[in-house]
């Protein structure tokens, strides 16, 4: 599964605290890091979903893992990436803005094949 770090600053600002060592085990184990903010829904609406949420990195990031199947790709708008399920459809938005100014990062839960649950 793609990282949000293929569209650069995320996990690389998140996990600026983080050893390298640590941030190797992330890496190694497959790990994806997430927002821990879920706007109009809760870490327990993820779990819902088959979500696997784990340890937290920072005040904004977390280590987990979508469904079987499901993968995160960049959207057509920055800094959007968008999680599909194992049948296409957009499920989760992942929004994550880290600059020098502000660290903002956040998902929403999509309805069924798209929009706003």
């Amino acid at each position: 599964m793609p990282k949000i770090s293929e569209k650069g600053d995320c996990v690389l600002s998140s996990t600026a605290q983080m050893s390298l060592d640590e941030r190797n085990q992330l890496s190694a184990k497959g790990d994806t890091i997430l927002p821990k903010k879920v706007l109009g829904g809760s870490a327990k609406d993820l779990i819902k979903l088959g979500f696997t949420l784990g340890p937290e990195i920072d005040e904004l990031f977390q280590v987990g893992h979508p469904p079987h199947g499901w993968e995160m790709r960049p959207s057509n708008h920055s800094p959007w990436s968008l999680i599909y399920d194992d049948e296409g459809r957009e499920r989760v938005a992942v929004f994550c803005k880290v600059t020098p100014e502000e660290r903002l990062a956040h998902m929403m839960i999509l309805a069924d094949g798209g929009g706003l649950a």
